[in-house]
């Protein structure tokens, strides 16, 4: 059985997939299986992922679309790991990304999640800037209270611990930021100081799958949601006042028409 498993959803992302597929498979960590959920895309997706000849590749073809979270979780379920490595379609891995992330929770058996330091590709404006989240556990469950600590796309975890706490919620929107505060409540996390991931993203950020249709203010109410779930979960810090008092100033902003 493989140690890891690294679990992909994807939907209409025929001008991406080859780029994150071809990431994986040239990993330097090979002791892995690589589990792609085909979310009922509409497009050349599906034709692509099946022109791939590697055995490590196992395809489930829904058939049908229910959002990212559901699909998550019927690949972790289907997953034979230890590890769960996530990946996002549009996104890129470095090649020495898995070894690397293997080790340190091989070396940190106190940790059950660890993500990793990464690179945003404006595809908009071709600009590349670094997204460098907190790294200790200290300054993560921080973190939390201001906003999402951890790239999806570069999150490895421990599969044991979702069967504890469970898996994504699809019913919660931001269902990562979710649970990584489920996940924090009652272990260990960090992130890793090396640039091992490229996102690429849209500087219109309501053409992400999640946002289309979403108003700013139902985002702003939303990141307001898990903040205060964060504040729960752990202790207050001084900033915390701060934090909150930005999200719901922007709520207000925007509900008002005030900014766009």
């Amino acid at each position: 059985m493989p140690k890891v498993s690294v679990v992909m959803a994807v939907f209409n992302e025929e001008q991406n997939i080859s780029r994150a597929m071809d990431s994986i498979l040239s990993q330097t960590y090979k002791d892995f299986e690589f589990i792609i959920i085909n979310d009922g895309s509409t497009d050349n997706t599906l034709k692509i992922i099946r022109e791939y000849r590697d055995n490590r590749i196992k395809l489930i073809d829904k058939g049908y679309n229910s959002g990212l979270a559901d699909s998550l979780n019927i690949g972790i379920q289907n997953a034979q790991g230890d590890f769960i490595a996530r990946m996002d379609a549009d996104d890129f891995s470095e090649k020495d990304r898995l070894e690397i992330q293997v080790e340190f929770l091989e070396n940190n058996p106190d940790l059950v999640l660890v993500g990793t330091w990464a690179y945003l590709n404006d595809l908009n404006s071709n600009t590349k800037k670094k997204c460098e989240p907190p790294t200790s556990d200290k300054s993560i469950k921080k973190y939390m209270q201001k906003d999402n600590p951890f790239i999806h796309s570069s999150v490895m975890l421990r599969k044991d611990i979702l069967k504890r706490v469970g898996y994504y919620n699809p019913m919660v929107g931001m269902e990562d930021y979710d649970l990584w505060i489920r996940i924090g409540k009652y272990y260990k996390v960090a992130n890793i100081p090396i640039f091992l991931v490229t996102r690429y993203e849209n500087r219109n950020i309501h053409t992400r799958p999640f946002y289309k249709g979403l108003k700013r203010y139902d985002i702003y109410s939303l990141r307001l949601q898990h903040q205060l779930q964060a504040i729960k979960n752990f202790r207050i810090y001084p900033e915390t006042i701060w934090y909150l008092s930005r999200t719901i100033i922007c709520m207000i902003l925007y509900k008002l028409g005030l900014r766009k």
